[in-house]
Order: C-alpha cells, then sequence, then structure tokens
C-alpha cells in the first residue's frame, strides 16, 4: 500500500500550468480535483474487505450503491451521496457513465500525439507533447483511476475522458471511481494506491480519523 498521489499546486504555478483547473471543471471534476486527504492503512483495508459494488440500469439513468464496513459499522451509500461526496454531478444528467462502444479513439489520438492508431500495446512510456493534455491525463490516472503504474500509460478511459472534458462533454466518473475501488478490493496484482480517495469516504461518513494516525501511510 502507497500513499494516494496528488497535484502539486507550487509545481503547477512555476510551470504557469494551473489554468488547468479549468479543464476538470468542465467535467464536473474540479472538487474532486481539490479533495485531498491521508491514506490510512486500517481504514483502507477495513473498506476493500467489505465492499460491494451494485449498479442498476433505471428506465433513465443508471443508478447505484456501494456496501461496506468502516469502523466496524455498516454503511450503505447510494449513487447520490456518493456523488455528494466527491462532488460529482447528478448521475441523471450525465449521458455516459462508461466508455462508450462507438468512441474511436483514433482520430483524437492523432490530434494528441501525431500517430494515427491508439494502441494500448504499444502506449508505454509516451509522453503527450501538450504539456497542458499530457499533465492532465496523469491527474486522472493518479486520482480517478488510482493505477500505479499509469503515469506514462494513457489508458481508454483516460483517453475518453480528457476527449470529452475538452469537448465540454459531462459524464458520470462516479462508475469509474466506483470500479477502481471494486478492483482494488479484489485484485492482488498491484499495491493499493487508492486510499486516500477511501479516507474521503471515511470523513464524510463521519468515522473518527484521529483514532487512525498510527496507521497513517506516509508519501515515499
Amino acid at each position: 500500500m502507497v500513499a494516494t498521489h496528488y497535484y502539486d499546486v507550487n509545481a503547477l504555478n512555476r510551470l504557469g500550468l494551473y489554468d488547468i483547473c479549468w479543464l476538470f471543471a468542465q467535467g464536473g471534476m474540479d472538487q474532486f480535483l481539490e479533495t485531498r486527504d491521508h491514506t490510512y492503512r486500517d481504514v483502507t483495508l477495513e473498506f476493500l474487505s467489505t465492499l460491494h459494488v451494485e449498479v442498476t440500469s433505471g428506465p433513465r439513468f443508471e443508478e447505484g450503491y456501494i456496501f461496506f464496513y468502516l469502523n466496524r459499522e455498516f454503511y450503505e451509500l447510494n449513487l447520490s451521496a456518493f456523488n455528494n461526496i466527491f462532488g460529482f454531478l447528478p448521475s441523471m444528467d450525465l449521458p455516459y457513465h462508461h466508455v462508450p462502444k462507438e468512441f474511436n479513439p483514433n482520430a483524437f489520438w492523432y490530434e494528441l500525439y501525431g500517430d494515427h492508431w491508439y494502441d494500448t500495446s504499444n502506449s508505454k512510456d509516451i509522453i503527450i507533447p501538450n504539456a497542458y493534455i499530457c499533465v492532465a491525463q496523469q491527474l486522472l490516472a493518479c486520482g480517478l483511476f488510482a493505477w500505479e503504474d499509469s503515469l506514462n500509460v494513457p489508458r481508454l478511459s483516460e483517453v475518453y475522458f480528457l476527449y470529452s472534458m475538452l469537448e465540454g462533454d459531462r459524464i458520470g466518473p462516479w462508475s469509474f471511481l466506483a470500479n477502481q475501488l471494486y478492483s482494488a478490493a479484489t485484485s492482488s496484482a498491484h499495491r493499493v494506491v487508492i486510499g486516500g480517495r477511501i479516507t474521503t469516504i471515511a470523513r464524510l461518513v463521519r468515522v473518527e480519523l484521529n483514532l487512525m494516525i498510527e496507521s497513517q501511510v506516509r508519501s515515499g
């Protein structure tokens, strides 16, 4: 387990890139970008070991619940409550909750990188030339998707988010984040890097975090 990474305001200011927050506001993720919490080992492990995610499709929009224990207490959050924690927009107002099948990344990838074909098998160690888009992709990798090895691996979901934010399309980040939480709970292939987001959930449901200070995971 490693501490969740967040963007450095001073570094972005020095590079003249702080306006990148506008791009995340376009995607309804400005509050999420600004939210930072420490990672606590005990909180993270209890949450992940008891997490259950349930998603159903209603007649007009997607519905969902997450169930988990924190400090030995059972919690159930519906989609609206989950969205409120991270400042996501109401799900019923959003057309997309997953990467749509009709999304073709090749044209957008050509604009980003100058290559006609987006190929995940050959995308390692790629640096997107546009500094704003490159940093935005890294913020998505660390923040929403929390993949330890993905800083220079633009994955399809990240490419789709970048495209949608630039186009001003509103998407549903909650389902992507919920899937990442569930993936962290069920996969043993990678270290857990999403603990800070779990702390945000714990703080908003009023779990006493001061008692957990000894299990805080320090940044390496």
